[in-house]
């Protein structure tokens, strides 16, 4: 009697132990979030190969490229607030504050494009070089300068 009594205790446990598997589970689940959504243009066309970062206290804690249709998601911990920044050569940068959650938060993107510069620097160096790497003296010439010498 004693031996049967024994066997169902420890059934009864082993299932016990088994039941509580996908209730643990399901919290370390319930302790992340998701940030998911779709970057584009300003004309609406998707914009694949944009990078997509989540940051907590100056801390990248998430980050991935959005997909050939533009999409993305990330998963960050539950809660917790975060600045989404996205970037793509060509736009400018973007950057939202999201508020923390529990579940999905959908957070879709539009890039601007990103600024100009019309100032070009010609060097011996035969390759591109910034202002900031020039060593030698510099000298600006001017839209003004290059139509008095008749450049067009």
């Amino acid at each position: 009697m004693g031996s049967v009594v024994t066997r169902r205790l420890t059934r009864t446990l082993v299932c016990l132990m088994f039941a509580a598997v996908p209730a643990a589970a399901q919290e370390v689940r319930s302790s992340r979030a998701a940030l998911a959504g779709m970057v584009s243009d300003t004309s609406g066309a998707a914009l694949p190969g944009a990078t997509i970062e989540a940051v907590a206290n100056d801390r990248s804690i998430a980050d991935t490229v959005s997909g050939p249709d533009g999409r993305y998601r990330l998963e960050v911990p539950a809660r917790v607030p975060v600045k989404l920044q996205v970037r793509l050569t060509g736009f400018a940068e973007y950057a939202v504050d999201v508020a923390g959650s529990t579940g999905e938060v959908t957070r879709d993107v539009t890039l601007q494009i990103g600024r100009l510069s019309d100032t070009i620097v010609v060097t011996a160096a035969r390759g591109a070089e910034s202002r900031a790497n020039v060593t030698a003296s510099v000298t600006v010439a001017t839209r003004e300068d290059l139509q008095a010498i008749g450049a067009h």
